[in-house]
């Protein structure tokens, strides 16, 4: 049966079955879309290196301004760690809409259009079939990907030490959530070391923003001030922190990332890390170029475009808290932008041929958002409440609604 099935989905692609079926594909003109989706490539290109770029230029500008206090300068940290878990679960939501109202039921359409005819039951299972496919896909790439990572980073080369100034937690393999805040206290002392000099100013933000990303606690807040209080007493050696490099650990949700400052190999884990981001833009530029109408590229850019752009400043963010050169900021900020151009013009050139073959490739663009979804925006740390969050998906998912009805008038 699965033979029968494939060997037909081979030998009939382009397979129109009634002049009915036939005159629907072009109420719509491919070519009609060409020059939207050109657009759009620029417009998310664009606005994605802007995006990835503009928290270098805040800290540009951040150089220039002084706080009165410290407590000022953790608000103001805490604000924008605020805004931008908000607007993640706004994206969320708008992808949570995007997928399960727009992409998979137009798959599903496209399948029932072209395989009608076949009396072959398990083929209702397709669209479904190819969208759990795509999700697999990613979650193997994702996952090669971690296990680089994690064997070229804090542990790689023939150095078996770590090189961490700050405690050596446990990263995604054991997810470490302190209970208490004298057990937060009691593990920082245990592992800083005793016998060290004074810090300057700028060296204490650093330990302190590493202690702080490097715990997973339970409260909202994090234990701000005991962290950030306890991080400034404790004195660390000058030689721990001078380090440029940034190491990234994956909690359970896959992409809580702390910043724990590396020697050698990082720059390889920070390119790892930006590929792993690139690839899922790749497949969401993809989905982008398979819309066969003006009004679905248009819908499509909204529901990836407010997922990629929040995401390209988050990885903004992630990049100059651990001090990547400036030649590799650039570099991967416009590698991160160029991919979903890239998945478009992809996109493109599939979607101009007839049959299922687009719809097999959106199917697994689909899967591809859903893992976007459930593993990197619903399972992200978040620095608000759980219901403030759930309020946020739930507009963004309405907004989308709302504009798909637009798009059925």
């Amino acid at each position: 049966m699965e033979v029968q099935m494939f060997g037909y989905l081979l030998k009939h692609p382009g397979h129109d079955h009634g002049s009915e079926d036939h005159d629907h594909d072009h109420d719509h003109p491919k070519g009609s879309t060409l020059v939207p989706k050109l657009i759009t490539m620029l417009i998310l290109g664009g606005l994605s290196f802007f995006c990835s770029t503009f928290p270098l230029l805040v800290k540009l500008n951040q150089k220039r301004k002084t706080y009165k206090s410290e407590e000022e300068r953790i608000r103001a940290k805490n604000i924008e760690e605020r805004i931008v878990s908000l607007l993640m679960s706004f994206a969320g939501g708008v992808l949570f809409c995007t997928i399960f109202i727009h992409v998979l039921p137009e798959v599903e359409e496209i399948f029932e259009k072209h395989l009608k005819t076949i009396d072959i039951h398990e083929l209702e299972i397709l669209p479904q079939l190819l969208m759990c496919a795509g999700f697999f896909m990613m979650y193997i790439i994702e996952e090669v990907t971690h296990y680089t990572m994690h064997n070229c980073g804090c542990n790689g080369g023939g150095d078996k030490h770590t090189h961490n100034s700050t405690p050596n937690l446990k990263a995604r393999d054991d997810y470490y959530r302190p209970s208490s805040d004298s057990k937060i206290v009691q593990e920082i002392m245990d592992k800083l070391d005793e016998n060290a000099t004074n810090l300057t100013f700028d060296q204490r933000q650093k330990i302190i923003d590493s202690v702080r990303r490097a715990i997973h606690v339970n409260a909202v807040e994090y234990k701000t001030k005991e962290v950030d209080q306890l991080a400034v007493t404790i004195p660390v050696r000058e030689s721990d922190v001078n380090s440029s490099d940034v190491c990234h650990s994956h909690s359970q949700g896959h992409h809580d990332h702390s910043h724990l400052p590396l020697t050698g190999s990082s720059a390889m884990r920070s390119f790892l890390f930006a590929l792993a981001l690139s690839i899922h833009e790749l497949f969401e530029g993809l989905s982008i170029g398979l819309q066969d109408t003006t009004s679905a590229v248009w819908y499509m850019v909204i529901g990836v475009g407010a997922h990629k752009l929040v995401l390209a400043f988050c990885m903004g963010v992630e990049m100059v808290a651990g001090e990547v050169k400036l030649s590799l900021y650039i570099a991967y900020s416009l590698m991160f932008a160029a991919v979903s151009p890239i998945g478009i013009a992809c996109g493109i050139t599939l979607s101009t041929g007839e049959g299922i073959t687009a719809a097999v490739f959106q199917g697994l663009a689909c899967g591809t958002l859903v893992y976007v979804l459930f593993f990197e925006i619903l399972q992200r740390k978040s620095h608000v409440s759980g219901l403030i969050s759930c309020i946020f998906v739930i507009c963004g998912f309405l907004i989308m609604f709302g504009l798909h009805f637009i798009e059925l008038e």
